[in-house]
């Protein structure tokens, strides 16, 4: 028996059997343990990290390639010395509740996130301001270039 056989015979019988009751509707996803925090800047719980990327919208994304979109931002510049990014949200964001989401939202959220987060602490040094000039902006003002700031923003 050669051990090629041995694994293709065990990853079919790995295969979980799938059945659908008659008329339901309804998926229930159960993980392997339960959700006991929703806060991912406070919990480095991998559960609460997944149910985070979720469930609540950031500036940057990243899609299917890991490359950072952008997804509460309608777009950015980034002035040419790399250390001034303008952020412009999107128009018509609003909380659970129905409140519009402010740039200084964005900045509050944004600075309590740097007090925790491990990759945070390579942007924390490079910051001189962080700063919401209007309702929808938010402004990164940089001593030195963070070409990565898009990527820090889409992964926290």
């Amino acid at each position: 028996m050669k051990r090629r056989d041995v694994i293709a015979g065990l990853s079919c019988a790995a295969i979980p059997f799938v059945s659908r009751a008659q008329g339901l509707k309804t998926l229930r996803f159960v993980p392997r343990y339960g959700l006991t925090v929703l806060d991912p800047v406070f919990s480095a719980d991998r559960v609460t990290r997944i149910c985070g990327l979720a469930v609540y919208e950031s500036l940057f994304a990243t899609d299917r390639n890991l490359a950072p979109k952008p997804q509460m931002a309608a777009g950015y510049t980034i002035d040419q010395d790399g250390k001034r990014w303008t952020i412009v949200l999107r128009e018509e964001l609003r909380f659970h509740d129905g409140e519009p989401v402010l740039a200084r939202d964005c900045v509050a959220s944004i600075k309590r996130w740097m007090t925790r987060d491990l990759l945070s602490r390579t942007l924390a040094p490079r910051l001189d301001a962080l700063e919401a000039p209007d309702d929808r902006t938010v402004v990164f003002r940089l001593n030195k270039p963070f070409s990565g700031l898009d990527f820090a923003l889409a992964n926290r």
